[in-house]
């Protein structure tokens, strides 16, 4: 590891962070719980949206079963893995690592470059894992004969689905990691990042300041999944696609930006 370090430092670092990703339990039970509330949230909404159908409460079409899923990440998966960019940095913090973290890799934002490299690609295999999964069985729902086979199941839907997914929950587990980095407490970084994901749309809303939704992460994944069946605020309030991908990544630059000067300007 000291070879790669001195003549491949990034691969190194990348390497380093991947061995202690893995060998956390809080990782892997953290994206256990992010498939299970998807495979449980995305039936639950393909169960409610055929039984409105069926009661004539909803006009009866035929949705495709990946948008189940979306709707099963946007509101529940992702704050499971929030929790695991979060922990991710800041249980170094904790056990005291961050000291042998930072001796071998003395370049402090190589370090965070590392973190993400590794979350991300580690979140974007999850990502498919959950979007596929959560499809499937929403589509067993929604096709079943007693429930009105609503569903649909096609390749031109579920592909740009499982690719939203993987943005979206990407670029929060960023956000996440960011957060944590600048904060290095699970507790506060934990609460600060719920607080901007889902305390304050609701504070704008009761202010009257709607206007300001659009530029929000939880608002900014809303547009970027693009899904009839995904819930949150009215379509005034949400923009397009492109739009909610940029709001998400500028989300997601800020924190890592705050997350890097803070780790090399304060001591560990």
């Amino acid at each position: 590891m000291t070879l790669a370090l001195r003549h491949r430092p990034l691969l190194g670092a990348v390497s380093a962070e991947w061995v202690r990703l893995r060998s956390v339990r809080s990782t892997w039970a953290g994206l256990a719980a992010a498939l299970a509330l998807t495979l449980l949230v995305a039936p639950g909404t393909a169960l409610a949206l055929a039984t409105n159908m069926d009661n004539g409460l909803v006009p009866a079409v035929e949705i495709p079963a990946s948008e189940a899923a979306l709707n099963a990440i946007v509101w529940a998966a992702q704050f499971a893995v929030v929790g695991v960019a979060v922990v991710f940095v800041t249980a170094e913090y904790v056990n005291g690592a961050v000291h042998f973290s930072l001796q071998a890799v003395p370049v402090r934002r190589r370090l965070l470059a590392a973190k993400a490299i590794v979350l991300s690609t580690v979140v974007a295999a999850a990502a498919v894992v959950m979007t596929v999964a959560g499809t499937l069985l929403a589509h067993a729902l929604l096709s079943h004969p007693l429930l009105g086979d609503h569903g649909t199941l096609k390749l031109s839907d579920a592909v740009p689905d499982v690719l939203r997914a993987i943005v979206h929950l990407v670029t929060i587990a960023l956000i996440g990691l960011g957060f944590g980095s600048a904060l290095r407490s699970t507790a506060t970084a934990l609460g600060a990042v719920f607080l901007l994901i889902l305390g304050l749309p609701a504070i704008l809303v009761m202010t009257g300041a709607d206007v300001l939704l659009p530029y929000l992460p939880l608002v900014g994944g809303i547009s970027l999944m693009d899904g009839a069946l995904i819930m949150g605020p009215p379509p005034e309030a949400t923009g397009s696609p492109l739009s909610g991908l940029v709001v998400l990544m500028s989300w997601a630059i800020c924190a890592l930006t705050v997350g890097t000067l803070v780790l090399e300007h304060r001591d560990a």
